[in-house]
């Protein structure tokens, strides 16, 4: 089973990409619109944007997400768990050596079957 996670940046990248934001705004509202003309003014929209997205980042608690992952949890810890807790009985039965035990256990944990 998997599922998708949506990460948002973290306070300081957002606050990095705030202060820089916030730079080249100033800098295409002076320099930008002054020397190219229209395109002076997309590339000061377009810093308006991203510090407008980095400034929701950091003031705000849920934030907008920057990506997404999928996570997938077949063979995760519930299956882990599973496994040593049944090791350990299998030990505890008497089924088991100490050394078998021991071995299987290390195998599970590298994530290979016991």
């Amino acid at each position: 089973m998997s599922y998708r996670v949506g990460l948002k940046p973290g306070k300081a990248a957002s606050a990095l990409g705030l202060a820089v934001g916030l730079v080249f705004v100033l800098l295409g509202l002076v320099v930008i619109v002054a020397v190219f003309g229209p395109f002076g003014l997309l590339w000061t929209a377009v810093a308006g944007l991203i510090t407008t997205f980095n400034a929701y980042n950091l003031f705000s608690e849920r934030g907008v997400t920057a990506y997404e992952v999928d996570v997938d949890t077949a063979g995760g810890v519930d299956e882990l768990g599973a496994g040593l807790r049944k090791l350990t009985r299998l030990r505890d039965d008497g089924l088991l050596s100490e050394q078998e035990y021991q071995r299987k256990q290390a195998a599970l944990l590298r994530g290979g079957k016991p």
